[in-house]
């Protein structure tokens, strides 16, 4: 049986500008919306994971989840942003009482901004950056 090699994933804080803000050579233009966020750990990531789908027992249904688990992984894991602007003004990165992403913020940007971001921190959470880069 041959040996397999693991690759840690690196849970040093880390940034990601969404496609938004990128330009044509997918390099961040100028000004760019930057999230700061540190990436899950195995249990958090395990969490989430259980979170994401649910069985309703009286109409034998299942539900994946994955809008609420966005916000809860963005909420949990963004940990500081550059360039968020909101009505002319720079909004300041605070946490609430738990150590979570303001409700607030949630409520201000759109939902699919909110997905991408989830979705790229559970990719950096699940494998070496290398790996996503691929």
């Amino acid at each position: 049986m041959a040996k397999k090699m693991f690759t840690t994933v690196s849970r040093d804080e880390k940034s990601y500008v969404p496609k938004d803000w990128l330009d044509e050579n997918g390099k961040p233009e100028k000004g760019a919306l930057t999230f700061k966020y540190k990436p899950l750990s195995k249990k958090q990531l395990a969490v989430h994971q259980d979170n994401s789908s649910r069985m309703s027992l009286t109409t034998n249904t299942f539900y994946l989840g994955n809008a609420t688990i966005s916000i809860d992984v963005f909420r949990t894991a963004v940990t500081g942003w550059e360039n968020f602007i909101v009505d002319g003004t720079e909004r300041p990165y605070k946490k609430d009482g738990l150590g979570l992403v303001e409700e607030e913020v949630v409520e201000i940007l759109p939902l699919d901004l909110i997905e991408e971001v989830a979705g790229h921190i559970l990719k950096v959470s699940r494998f070496p950056e290398e790996e996503v880069k691929k």
